[in-house]
């Protein structure tokens, strides 16, 4: 790392979240790790970017604890070997390997790597519409009404969905949708892809539906409450969920035609 460091590069490791000084460690599974991006030297201690949006600094004795508490990855770093910049047309073919990745498993598919077949209705647009399913569910113990029957695990349950929705650390807001817009904004502009801005309002649209689906959640709700809420926050979801789907198959067919006329 210091080699790196000493060439100018940045450098990416791996640590336990829950032992950065910064986090809350009561919060955070000891389990959940971080990359962590080491940007550089800040007088004895280093300069460090987690993901939030702000730069943190940490001393060398608490980045190796941190990296330590993993002990398979305590010695895992990445860096860029090269200054060069690639190819545009090597970004490009990127790009649409890329799209492709992230529209089929929105989609379903492909199979996503490491998660039980039976488990699998969790994640994409399939989990949108399993969850607002839950969130409708009033009678059974899978259901959020029952979930959330008690008004401390309510609160606590609304309090940590609403840090996942605006938290840089596991999201953000939109759900990074505009985020995502701005990259199809930007791989519009290389060679052959100018068709993939089309689609960046999609995504600014799927934006703003996520952040009202964000203001819906109230951590202050009471159990009486509850249902009336989680009702609203289906209705949103299931139309998260219509137009993530529409979205997501116009890009994939779009990024599969640019893909063939490349080849």
């Amino acid at each position: 790392m210091d080699a790196a460091l000493d060439a100018g590069r940045t450098v990416a490791v791996r640590v336990a979240i829950n032992a950065l000084p910064w986090i809350d460690g009561n919060e955070v599974d000891e389990a959940e790790t971080i990359d962590l991006v080491v940007v550089g030297d800040h007088e004895d201690d280093l300069l460090v970017d987690d993901g939030s949006g702000v730069l943190n600094v940490i001393s060398q004795e608490d980045l190796a604890f941190a990296r330590a508490k993993r002990k398979k990855e305590k010695h895992w770093l990445a860096w860029v070997p090269s200054s060069r910049s690639p190819k545009a047309e090597t970004l490009a073919t990127n790009a649409l390997i890329a799209i492709e990745e992230t529209t089929s498993r929105l989609l379903g598919t492909r199979e996503l790597s490491g998660i039980p077949d039976h488990f699998a209705k969790n994640f994409g647009i399939t989990g949108m519409r399993t969850f607002a399913a839950r969130l409708r569910d009033t009678t059974t113990k899978t259901g959020w009404s029952q979930m959330f029957a008690d008004q401390e695990r309510l609160a606590g349950g609304m309090t940590q969905l609403s840090g996942f929705l605006s938290d840089t650390r596991f999201g953000g807001e939109g759900a990074l949708r505009g985020l995502y817009a701005d990259f199809l904004d930007e791989a519009a502009g290389l060679p052959g892809l100018s068709a993939l801005g089309e689609h960046s309002a999609d995504y600014l649209q799927l934006a703003q539906l996520w952040d009202e689906f964000a203001e819906l959640v109230d951590p202050e709700v009471t159990v009486e409450n509850r249902s009336a809420m989680f009702s609203q926050m289906a209705d949103a979801m299931e139309r998260i969920a219509e137009v993530e789907e529409q979205a997501a198959t116009a890009l994939a067919a779009t990024a599969k035609s640019l893909a063939s006329q490349a080849s």
